[in-house]
């Protein structure tokens, strides 16, 4: 199976978190170039994150459109369970995975810090359900893994006792930030993040959709934000965010979440 390079791009959006999407360059057709993560491949401070040699068939098997909006990936519901950094880098993930999305997307640790790199759902329903039939069907040789989040999961999926999603997402954030910025210590805001995503599941929970559960986890995350912010230096928090200290951003588009809300 022949591999193409796949590349992670980064859109502006006003004051919400980049959008990001995905693009193959070697497709001529648009409708099997881009994987438009929920929104669409156009915007201004249009930007290429990361890019990497994947299989585009693997990743096209997996568009998976849903709620009335194309190339999803199959996270899940928008803003339960993932945005459109999940969806990208879960289309990424045929790089095996190689590429993923960095700190140069704005907003991108905060969303990582509510959903993962690649979704609340990846270890238990999206790897297992979504990914390996696609895998499987378009059989290609494993080159690396050379991942810590790769070998994360695979710990996860061999360990006896059942995971808890909220422990995998600090696990998940912790790596992440000591990638990107090795010298901080996650574990000074564990207990802020856990605190986070406690807050994050009763808002879903108690069944809240649309516009009013985008405003009530945009509020969460720029309080967690804000108190990430204060408990790391002012340099820290600028290469960690992208954003100056005490300066947040929102990560759920409250236009998506009201138009897939329809469809639930």
């Amino acid at each position: 199976m022949s591999h193409q390079t796949l590349e992670g791009w980064a859109t502006k959006i006003n004051d919400l978190a980049d959008h990001t999407y995905v693009d193959c360059p070697s497709k001529t057709d648009k409708k099997e170039r881009y994987f438009n993560c929920w929104g669409g491949h156009h915007g201004p401070d249009k930007r290429k994150i990361c890019s990497g040699k994947g299989v585009w068939k693997i990743a096209n098997c997996y568009r998976k459109p849903a709620f009335g909006k194309k190339d999803t990936a199959g996270i899940g519901v928008y803003g339960v369970n993932g945005v459109c950094h999940q969806s990208a880098n879960c289309f990424l993930y045929s790089t095996n995975p190689t590429a993923t999305l960095n700190l140069h997307v704005r907003g991108y640790i905060a969303s990582i810090a509510a959903y993962g790199v690649y979704g609340t759902a990846f270890v238990w329903s999206w790897l297992p359900f979504i990914y390996n039939p696609c895998h499987s069907k378009y059989t290609v040789t494993e080159e690396s893994l050379g991942s810590k989040l790769h070998s994360m999961y695979a710990d996860i999926v061999n360990q006896q006792e059942p995971a808890n999603l909220n422990q995998i997402l600090v696990s998940e954030t912790a790596i992440v930030t000591q990638h990107h910025v090795p010298e901080i210590v996650p574990t000074a805001f564990e207990g802020l993040h856990h605190d986070f995503l406690n807050e994050k599941n009763g808002v879903i929970q108690s069944g809240v959709k649309g516009e009013k559960l985008a405003q009530s986890i945009n509020d969460l995350s720029k309080t967690f934000q804000k108190k990430l912010s204060e408990s790391m230096p002012g340099e820290h928090y600028l290469k960690l965010t992208g954003m100056q200290p005490g300066e947040t951003i929102n990560i759920v588009d409250p236009k998506i979440a009201a138009e897939t809300a329809k469809h639930i």
